[in-house]
C-alpha cells in the first residue's frame, strides 16, 4: 500500500509542479507585456543635424506644370460686373459661403422694365375686357365680326400678359 500511496503523492507533486510552471510562464508573459507594451505606438526615430551657414551645393531647375489636387469651376446664372470678392486665394471655403457679389444694377433695371411691361399689358387686358363688354351690351346693333374681334383682342391681351408675367419670373 505504501507503493500506491507513494505514486499518489508523486502524482500530486507533479501536478503541482506543472501548475507552478504554468504560473511562472503566465507571470513572465504578463511582466514582459507590462514593461514592453507592444500595443502602444512606438516613437518614430528621427535624425537631428546642426544647421550651418554655407553655399547652396545644388540647384534644381525643372520644367513642368503644377496641377491642383482638386479643381472647381464656378459660374453665375446672371451676367454682371463683380462688385466685391469676399475670399482670397488659398482660403478654405464651405458650401453656401458667399465668394463674391455681382453688381445687380442691370438686373434690377431689367426686372423694373419687365414689371412695367406687365403692368401695361394688364391695363390692355382691362381695356380689351371693357371693349368686349361694351360690344356685348350693344347686342344686335354691332356686327358679329366686331364682337368676335373684341373677344379675340381680350384673348390676345391676356396671353401677352401671361407671357410677360413668365418673363418677369425669369428676370
Amino acid at each position: 500500500m505504501s507503493e500506491v500511496g507513494g505514486r499518489a503523492a508523486r502524482g500530486r507533486r507533479s501536478i503541482w509542479a506543472w501548475w507552478f510552471i504554468v504560473l511562472l510562464v503566465v507571470a513572465g508573459a504578463g511582466s514582459w507585456a507590462f514593461f514592453n507594451r507592444p500595443w502602444a505606438p512606438k516613437p518614430v526615430p528621427v535624425s537631428v543635424e546642426a544647421v550651418a551657414a554655407g553655399p547652396a551645393s545644388r540647384v534644381l531647375a525643372v520644367n513642368g506644370r503644377i496641377t491642383p489636387a482638386q479643381q472647381v469651376e464656378i459660374s453665375s446664372t446672371v451676367p454682371g460686373r463683380i462688385a466685391s470678392v469676399n475670399v482670397e486665394e488659398g482660403d478654405e471655403i464651405a458650401q453656401g459661403d458667399v465668394l463674391l457679389v455681382i453688381d445687380d444694377t442691370q438686373q434690377t433695371a431689367a426686372v423694373a422694365q419687365a414689371q412695367s411691361q406687365l403692368d401695361a399689358a394688364r391695363a390692355r387686358v382691362e381695356q380689351a375686357n371693357m371693349d368686349y363688354e361694351r360690344a356685348q351690351g350693344l347686342g344686335d346693333s354691332i356686327s358679329q365680326k366686331a364682337l368676335a374681334d373684341a373677344k379675340f383682342a381680350v384673348e390676345n391681351a391676356q396671353k401677352e400678359a401671361d407671357r410677360l408675367a413668365a418673363l418677369l419670373e425669369q428676370a
